[in-house]
């Protein structure tokens, strides 16, 4: 844009430019750092999205293996400290399944072994 010359108003000044202005309205010429901001803002956006519900599934996930943990220790401390004693075949029994959950965390990367547990418990 050219500058205000000597000797001319401002009003002259805008009468000799107002053509060229126009056009760069009319065709998206001007210069505007407020879209990149907004693009960029929006991009920071959507990687902070992703990466808050990366992190609230993952939580969940060591949530659910959390509760099975807890779960497989309770149920041992109940055989364990039974009044009657623990049987050899009920302790068997135990560590199979103590072992089977294990190897089923160990094989599903994202932990969906707590239905899986539930099951075996409520009988």
């Amino acid at each position: 844009m050219p500058q205000i010359r000597d000797n001319e108003t401002p009003s002259e000044w805008m009468k000799r430019i107002w053509e060229r202005l126009t056009y760069f309205r009319e065709n998206n010429l001007l210069p505007n750092s407020r879209k990149n901001d907004n693009k960029y803002a929006l991009h920071r956006y959507e990687l902070w999205m992703q990466n808050a519900i990366k992190k609230t599934k993952r939580a969940r996930e060591i949530g659910k293996k959390i509760q099975v943990c807890i779960i497989i220790q309770r149920k041992f401390i109940e055989y364990y400290y039974r009044p009657d004693g623990l049987c050899a075949s009920e302790l068997t029994q135990h560590y199979k399944l103590l072992w089977m959950i294990r190897e089923k965390m160990r094989q599903d990367p994202k932990g969906h072994c707590f239905a899986i547990v539930n099951n075996k418990y409520d009988g």
